[in-house]
């Protein structure tokens, strides 16, 4: 059985569960893996920065450019292209939206100290960008959603790169996340 039929499967309950035990999963490999190879104390203070002017610049403006990228593809191709199956929405469609924003929160933190705060310090921006990619191995049989995951991959390894810091990034993914989730739910009822 390929792992999309045993997710559709599951109730949004357990779907919840697992999604939560893998974004807890995916900060303690953070954790750890950074304690073992980095200066953890040192890495992880440095991690945090802010500015207005980057955080336009690095978060807002890109969010909206992916979140208008993916509206524009939402109104000219086929749902079948970018349909992950009714995942996503089995996952969000009974959540509130202070659940929403907190999970979509989470996922963007969990994902991003991993990938960009971990990965990409050790192993490069192309590698940690492709894992990123990979690690979303849902998408893999959907061309459309694949090319997205890789190219918004490629986008926050690059925002990583310019500023050095996990601010901007986990800025710019939760504002996705969050919004691309509000827009499913409004489309869905």
């Amino acid at each position: 059985m390929d792992n999309n039929k045993i997710i559709r499967q599951m109730s949004s309950k357990e779907l919840m569960r697992h999604v939560l035990i893998t974004q807890g999963l995916l900060m303690v490999i953070a954790l750890a893996v950074s304690s073992v190879f980095l200066d953890f104390r040192e890495h992880w203070t440095a991690q945090w920065g802010f500015n207005i002017k980057d955080w336009v610049v690095y978060a807002i403006v890109p969010a909206i450019l992916i979140v208008g990228f993916d509206g524009i593809t939402m109104k000219t191709v086929p749902e079948q292209h970018y349909d992950d199956g009714g995942i996503n929405r089995k996952l969000f469609e009974g959540l509130p939206v202070p659940a929403i924003l907190l999970l979509t929160a989470v996922i963007a933190f969990s994902e991003e100290m991993l990938f960009r705060g971990v990965l990409q310090p050790l192993t490069g921006f192309v590698p940690a960008s492709l894992l990123f990619a990979f690690v979303h191995f849902r998408y893999l049989s959907k061309p459309l959603l694949f090319t997205g995951v890789l190219t918004i991959s490629f986008l926050f390894g690059f925002i990583y790169e310019q500023t050095q810091t996990l601010t901007y990034v986990v800025s710019a993914h939760f504002i996705v996340d969050f919004t691309l989730v509000l827009l499913l739910k409004s489309k869905s009822g």
